[in-house]
């Protein structure tokens, strides 16, 4: 249903939104009209994450940190289109 906040199966966020104030946010926002968080401060840090966790060794890496980066990844990538 569109009215849905979070997949009611994997539990992750359908709509953008702030994490300071919790409203709705578009997806290319750099500031919430709202709050006036910077929400492309937290972009560049789920980025950098991404980044890390990429070009880290992946034998020291555990399985649900390889997950939680591809999630980045694909959520990065519904931002950026």
């Amino acid at each position: 249903s569109l009215d849905f906040q979070d997949c009611p199966y994997c539990k992750e966020p359908l709509v953008p939104t702030c994490s300071s104030c919790g409203r709705i946010a578009q997806p290319d926002w750099i500031v919430c009209p709202y709050c006036r968080n910077d929400l492309k401060k937290e972009i560049d840090q789920e980025e950098k994450y991404f980044e890390q966790l990429l070009f880290s060794k992946f034998n020291n890496e555990d399985i649900e940190s390889i997950i939680k980066g591809l999630k980045l990844l694909e959520k990065l990538m519904e931002n950026k289109i």
